[in-house]
């Protein structure tokens, strides 16, 4: 159960590819002014200071993980091969030190691969769920697990945004505050009004809202599906989309998602993917949203390249349909007709086979059930190295 959670705490936590101007190979521009006030601890009152405490030891972000692995953490689990690409994340990782856990998300900022070793820590995060192996984590203002929501509020004042989350094992609100680089987001148990969970990102300011990468304002809506479904040409419920498609063409035929508060707070850098789940009154597609700018943006700029509906669940009834008139209502000798021999079949559950035509970045798959012949679930997916 507490792995459960655990893995829980991770979905929970919006992710955040962050970046900064590296100069030469380790040295970063911040341009912050520090004026802090300094607790009895040695920590800023200030969250501009990016300071942190962690189990009674000093950091400012982002932390050379070289810092972090010479006070004795490690990762959970270690892989010794991998590396980071220039200007990426290696996303989450568990890093462990004498039975304590934290959360943290790797940065390079060097313009060449390097392991983790030569990585920053720009993204900190511990949680009461992980009970036993929480370390002390100590915000500016001395804000830590179990603080109270009126020492939050005294410490940094109004919040940014608010969210709720009333799907988790207990009902929470998020407090998020935005302040120079810094980014927090502070979890609090409702019925106990304490802090359950705590976030602290070192951000950069993504390009100014409205400032879309060229490829999204080059984009075209077809007019026509065609005969070809190479084209990945598909009509979702009476609009022609052709992935990848920019998520603002979505958004113009009104679909919605949960769009981030915080400018840069779900954040993924070039090549990054992210899944978003798009709502139109109850309707409900599942997404992956990618990346395909130099910089990193945040998903209203990114392209759509996967679509996914399941039709065995409430909300994902939706009328699609492909080149050659094949439909969500359409047989499997329908679909081969027009679309030829599938690059793959594979049985599942003894109930279920899967047709796959095409390659793995460029496809469409059917989940046919094998009792009613019914299509129970349509994946499309084109994701190429580069749009425009």
């Amino acid at each position: 159960m507490r792995k459960q959670f655990l893995y829980f705490l991770l979905l929970c936590i919006a992710s955040l590819v962050l970046s900064f101007t590296a100069c030469g190979d380790s040295e970063l521009e911040l341009n912050i002014e520090l004026e802090p006030e300094i607790a009895t601890n040695g920590l800023s009152s200030s969250l501009d200071s990016r300071m942190i405490s962690l189990n009674g030891v000093l950091y400012t972000l982002p932390i050379p993980f070289a810092e972090l692995a010479a006070n004795g953490w490690r990762e959970l689990h270690e892989r010794p091969h991998h590396t980071i690409a220039p200007g990426t994340s290696a996303r989450f990782r568990i890093l462990e030190n004498g039975g304590q856990w934290i959360n943290v998300s790797p940065f390079n900022f060097s313009e060449t691969a390097r392991p983790i070793d030569k990585s920053y820590i720009d993204f900190v995060s511990v949680g009461s769920i992980w009970e036993d192996y929480a370390s002390e984590l100590i915000f500016p203002g001395n804000i830590t697990l179990g603080s109270t929501y009126e020492e939050v509020i005294a410490a940094y004042g109004t919040p940014n945004a608010r969210e709720y989350d009333y799907e988790a094992p207990i009902p929470l609100e998020t407090l998020i505050y935005f302040s120079g680089c810094i980014a927090i987001m502070l979890r609090i148990d409702k019925e106990a009004g304490l802090v359950w969970a705590m976030d602290i990102y070192c951000v950069k300011r993504n390009p100014a809202p409205g400032q879309f990468p060229t490829a999204v304002t080059a984009y075209e809506t077809p007019i026509e599906l065609g005969d070809d479904w190479r084209t990945f040409i598909v009509r979702i419920d009476g609009d022609l989309y052709r992935l990848p498609a920019p998520i603002t063409t979505f958004v113009e035929n009104g679909w919605v998602y949960r769009a981030p508060h915080l400018f840069a707070r779900i954040n993924f850098g070039a090549d990054g993917v992210e899944g978003l789940v798009l709502h139109r009154d109850n309707q409900i597609i599942r997404t992956t949203v990618r990346n395909y700018d130099n910089v990193i943006r945040t998903e209203e700029y990114g392209f759509v390249t996967r679509v996914e509906l399941n039709f065995t669940q409430s909300g994902s009834e939706i009328p699609i349909e492909f080149p050659g008139g094949i439909t969500e209502q359409s047989t499997i000798e329908e679909i081969t007709t027009i679309f030829g021999i599938p690059e793959s079949i594979e049985d599942d559950d003894g109930e279920i086979r899967v047709y796959k035509f095409g390659s793995v970045d460029a496809h469409i798959s059917m989940e046919i059930n094998t009792n009613t012949g019914a299509i129970q679930r349509i994946v499309i997916r084109h994701s190429p190295e580069s749009v425009g």
